[in-house]
């Protein structure tokens, strides 16, 4: 199990095209080595991509090397500029959540969503911080920008207190 942390900020997210647009994610994977929209490698990813609404959907997503399953969340409106505070666990061995909060409590009243995944196939060995931002072919001449800042990754637990067992300082 463990529990991983960031605040993305979002500036002008939005898709032109019909399909996916944009997307970024972050999370833990088995290979440090993450290449095409759904690689066959291990992983447990949190994110966000632009759908073709010009919204932003949330998901929680499993890769394995059968393929992905994913759980999606509620879609906002675009343009979308926000800072928003994320939180994935890996809470066992076969399911996982993501939350995202207002605010940099992490908790109660700041609480805006939880999504849960069950895996179809249970990863293991995710000793990789992986982040990945995946743009459509013309999407670079919009205005779409993320800043993330320090990710902190606590190992072994899904109730994280204190000083986390890593911490990842934005650039």
């Amino acid at each position: 199990t463990w529990t991983l942390r960031s605040a993305i900020t979002f500036t002008a997210w939005k898709n032109t095209f019909a399909g996916q647009g944009v997307k970024v994610s972050i999370g833990m994977s088995d290979t440090g080595l993450l290449t095409g929209e759904n690689p066959s490698v291990k992983a447990v990813m949190m994110g966000r991509s632009a759908d073709p609404s010009t919204g932003s959907t949330p998901i929680v997503r499993q890769y394995n090397p059968s393929g992905a399953n994913a759980s999606s969340g509620s879609a906002v409106a675009g343009i979308y500029t926000a800072t928003k505070y994320y939180q994935v666990i890996q809470t066992s061995v076969s399911t996982a959540e993501m939350k995202i909060f207002s605010d940099s409590t992490y908790a109660g009243p700041a609480l805006l969503e939880t999504l849960t995944l069950t895996f179809t196939h249970n990863p293991s060995n995710l000793r990789y911080l992986v982040v990945r931002l995946w743009y459509e072919s013309g999407m670079g001449n919009d205005l779409n920008s993320i800043s993330f800042a320090d990710m902190e990754l606590w190992d072994n637990t899904i109730s994280p207190t204190g000083a986390a067992t890593y911490t990842f300082a934005a650039d």
